[in-house]
């Protein structure tokens, strides 16, 4: 997906104006296998982020998809110690770190199946062993620091399969690679904030703000089709709506060449109890106070100024018709004189890392 730059818009700051966004086997020491993982990753401070891998039996793995009451207990969950990035593929030289789980496969051939999500935080309880086996995999409640849509989170599928008969194919295997992807559950939104130059001694912004008032923020990741998704479960309460989502405060004026890289936003893409789609266009808030003379105490100043914004988002095809997750948008709002200068640019979101898991057969 090629970044894209739309043609800028004009818009009044009083009137509203659409635009586009554009037991491995028992004793068995020969066999070990890694599993090769493609994984999506990018976050604030990335290189902090781990990943919770979980290991499903087969029967157990089904009946975490299906609509029956009883909850599964995986077979394995690893938290690894380190951060993701600290596994990286290098497929010229076939170098890296591969993570070794310690545990084996059931002596049984019986398949497992690995999925997991990141950053591994996301559960309240992210202590021991007993503390994550006693989660509830069917939903998981997140940590408030997730969510005000300030933080990025990712799933991937439980489709890969690993057996001590058969276990997950590594680089040098014959067929295919197992692959475990991990996605984006959001969309992004960056939004930046500047001056035109025609305002230079003539106007002034500060305590400028953006919110969403009709986006959503999710509360918790719940299993649904053999992937972990951003929704609630199933109450109005399932997401932090509009208060919850703002961006910080710019206090200080705005320099008139200066581009303030104001905050990013996450934002759910689909509705909690049925999970149709949001629409493609995101009402955007810009609040802020002006003045005629740098705010001093004889100038006119307007405190608290707001206009509300529709913005119909697109991509290389043009608009589109619902928020789609893995889409990052940067909108750039210029204040001139009279007017705002609103460009918005789909960029790529495309941070990809290769993760080594390997499952080690059982040495004692």
């Amino acid at each position: 997906m090629k970044a894209r730059r739309l043609l800028p818009w004009i818009v009044s700051p009083l009137a509203v104006l659409w635009f586009c966004a554009c037991d491995i086997n028992e004793k068995n020491q020969n066999s070990r296998k890694n599993a090769t993982m493609s994984v999506n990753l990018q976050a604030e401070g990335g290189d902090d982020v781990k990943a919770r891998l979980i290991f499903w039996r087969e029967d157990d793995y089904h009946t975490l998809d299906n609509s029956r009451s009883d909850i599964p207990v995986p077979y394995l969950v690893s938290l690894p110690e380190d951060p993701i990035d600290a596994y990286l593929y290098d497929n010229n030289n076939n170098s890296g770190t591969p993570y070794n789980t310690g545990v084996p496969y059931p002596n049984t051939y019986e398949k497992l199946h690995v999925t997991g999500y990141a950053p591994q935080e996301l559960m309240p309880k992210n202590g021991s062993a007993e503390e994550v086996l006693a989660g509830d995999y069917r939903t998981i409640p997140l940590t408030d620091v997730y969510k005000g849509g300030k933080s990025d989170i990712w799933s991937c599928s439980g489709d890969n399969t690993g057996s001590e008969e058969q276990p997950f194919v590594d680089m040098e295997s014959a067929g295919p690679r197992t692959n475990l992807v991990f996605k984006h559950a959001s969309a992004r939104l960056i939004f930046k904030i500047r001056r035109d130059p025609s305002t230079f001694m003539q106007l002034q912004f500060r305590n400028v703000k953006i919110q969403l008032p009709d986006a959503y923020a999710p509360q918790a990741l719940q299993w649904k089709g053999n992937n972990y998704l951003l929704i609630g479960d199933e109450n109005d309460a399932s997401y932090y709506g509009s208060e919850a989502l703002s961006t910080r405060t710019h206090a200080n004026s705005i320099a008139y060449d200066e581009t303030v890289d104001l905050d990013t936003l996450y934002v759910a893409t689909h509705n909690a109890k049925d999970l149709t789609p949001f629409p493609g266009t995101v009402n955007v808030r810009v609040t802020g106070d002006r003045s005629t003379n740098n705010f001093a105490p004889d100038s006119y100043i307007e405190e608290g100024v707001q206009w509300d914004i529709p913005v119909t988002l697109s991509d290389d095809n043009g608009p589109i018709t619902s928020l789609q997750a893995g889409h990052s948008y940067v909108i750039t709002i210029t204040f001139m004189r009279n007017s705002f200068l609103i460009e918005a640019v789909e960029e790529d979101w495309e941070d990809h890392v290769v993760v080594d898991v390997q499952i080690i057969n059982d040495e004692n």
